[in-house]
């Protein structure tokens, strides 16, 4: 799977609908190194045209859409399935607030982002703005990386198949993929 999902419709992304929970890993993988991409992007010293618009695109549609998925399709599952001692509640719960918050954050950034993109302005030379990209970039693979090492396994462990499959079909009609009639895991 590339960094940019829109240039790589490709097989990848729709043979892990048939894993969907190897298909959630894979998002937040390339989301993290996005984060990275992003983070060294507002220290450089020349303006990268390619990379502020990828940006710019993550920040208006793939987060947001990546966070729809999981507060639609994957949270309600789990909140359904989770066990009193998986102490589970509390931890969606917080992280629905912060994906409200990081969706507020995000959406500050997109006007300052397209002047960027207009001037043909590197991000480092807007300290605050630059700052801003650099926090959200740290803070959001902090945030990733608890999805992966608490919310994931628990979800392997509690979702059901059918809660997969349903998940797996959701996302990719959403996509425009033809959804698998079965699972591979």
């Amino acid at each position: 799977m590339t960094l940019d999902r829109k240039t790589d419709a490709s097989t990848d992304e729709a043979r892990l609908f048939s894993d969907p929970l190897g298909w959630w890993y894979a998002e937040h993988e390339r989301q993290r190194e996005l984060f990275s991409r992003f983070e060294l992007l507002a220290l450089a010293p020349d303006f990268d045209a390619a990379l502020t618009e990828r940006l710019l695109v993550f920040l208006r549609e793939d987060f947001p859409n990546h966070i729809q998925e999981e507060e639609r399709e994957w949270f309600p599952r789990l909140r359904m399935r989770a066990r009193p001692d998986d102490d589970f509640a509390n931890i969606l719960t917080t992280v629905t607030k912060d994906h409200k918050e990081e969706l507020i954050e995000m959406a500050k950034l997109f006007d300052p982002l397209q002047a960027l993109c207009t001037a043909k302005s590197p991000l480092s030379q807007e300290q605050e703005l630059s700052r801003a990209i650099s926090d959200l970039a740290k803070r959001e693979r902090q945030h990733l990386a608890i999805e992966n090492a608490i919310i994931l396994p628990i979800a392997r462990l509690r979702l059901t198949p059918e809660d997969r499959l349903a998940v797996s079909h959701a996302i990719a009609l959403r996509r425009g993929y033809t959804p698998p009639m079965d699972l591979t895991e």
